[in-house]
């Protein structure tokens, strides 16, 4: 199946889609930030995602949308300033077709004795299309994650450097 992919993108960054929340120590600024994108997908048979994104769907045929909700909630001591901000483009979700399929994973998300960085989704997806949900889509050891660090690394398998994830792109 030959399904054209171009990413309509995101309303613009506002200084309001972030909270924020408290922190231990003055260099980090934990917080929540909201941000969406738009992805073309045609007439898949199946949209699979994580297993806690929450869906809605819509009448509006052949795109879907994806509100990331990423919260910072990190208690430790960097060496410098750390923020909800510098998140932005540091996580998010990849996408990648399956056959029929559309596989969304989430990248970026941490966690440690100190906090750390999760996300949680919401797709509004068009009417009649099949959801399924992967364990393997979210969290540290995500699809695209993994596929993203295999892309550093010679000595991975190249089954698994050819799985080819689209990040999807919230700002300009």
């Amino acid at each position: 199946m030959l399904v054209a992919v171009f990413c309509i993108g995101c309303r613009a960054f506002q200084s309001d889609d972030i909270v924020s929340l408290p922190s231990a120590n003055t260099l980090v600024s934990n917080g929540t930030m909201t941000q969406r994108a738009s992805v073309f997908i045609g007439i898949p048979k199946a949209i699979v995602v994580p297993p806690n994104a929450s869906i809605s769907t819509t009448k509006i045929k052949g795109v879907a949308t994806i509100e990331m909700k990423k919260t910072l909630s990190f208690m430790g001591h960097p060496a410098k300033p750390m923020g909800i901000k510098n998140f932005r483009r540091k996580a998010g979700v990849a996408y990648r077709e399956v056959g029929d399929e559309f596989h969304f994973s989430t990248f970026g998300e941490y966690t440690t004795p100190e906090g750390g960085l999760t996300m949680t989704l919401h797709f509004t997806i068009p009417e009649g299309i099949t959801i399924r949900r992967s364990d393997d889509l979210s969290g540290m050891q995500s699809a695209a994650t993994r596929w993203l660090r295999s892309q550093m690394d010679e000595t991975t398998e190249q089954d698994a450097k050819d799985e080819l994830w689209i990040f999807l792109q919230t700002e300009s």
